[in-house]
């Protein structure tokens, strides 16, 4: 039997602290919400978003390698995968943090079936849709 759950007094205190709400918000979930989750990116960083989707290759694009660069010579890396944890999945796309960066001057792309694709000066805060050449 799981038993009741009973919060800490100081969590409490802080779901009605008048911190956590945007101007002119009474409280409530959505408040909380705007605060944690909608209005977290107002820092003036850039990122971006890619979304890959596969031909010859599997269609999820699992396995994709993604080298982004930006035009201060910066170089990242990340993949295409869904697992990150026992019986979970996560957001396929695959996100790159840009920091001052507001654009990336190139998109070096690898696909599982050896293609390999290059798009050049892409605009940040963007979700870009790449699909594999043929």
């Amino acid at each position: 039997m799981l038993g009741s759950f009973s919060a800490p007094k100081w969590f409490h205190g802080a779901l009605h602290s008048p911190q956590l709400f945007p101007p002119g918000c009474r409280g409530g979930l959505y408040c909380r919400l705007w605060r944690h989750c909608l209005n977290s990116a107002a820092n003036g960083n850039h990122w971006l978003l890619i979304q890959a989707t596969g031909r010859k290759s599997n269609r999820d694009a699992i396995g994709t390698k993604i080298k982004v660069t930006t035009p201060s010579g910066r170089t990242l890396y990340n993949h295409v995968t869904v697992s990150v944890g026992f019986l979970s999945s996560s957001d396929p796309r695959v996100h790159f943090g840009l920091g001052s960066e507001k654009m990336a001057s190139s998109i070096e792309i690898r696909w599982p079936s050896g293609a390999v694709q290059t798009l050049t000066n892409v605009a940040a805060d963007r979700i870009l849709k790449v699909v594999e050449p043929q």
